[in-house]
């Protein structure tokens, strides 16, 4: 179950940065 938990975990973790990631680019989109 650990496993399982990792991967949820780094899952989550990498969501979280994609996000950042989309929302910085729609705010430099925004700015153009």
């Amino acid at each position: 179950m650990s496993i399982i938990a990792d991967v949820a975990s780094i899952g989550t973790a990498i969501f979280s940065v994609a996000f950042a990631v989309w929302i910085t680019i729609q705010l430099f989109k925004k700015a153009d």
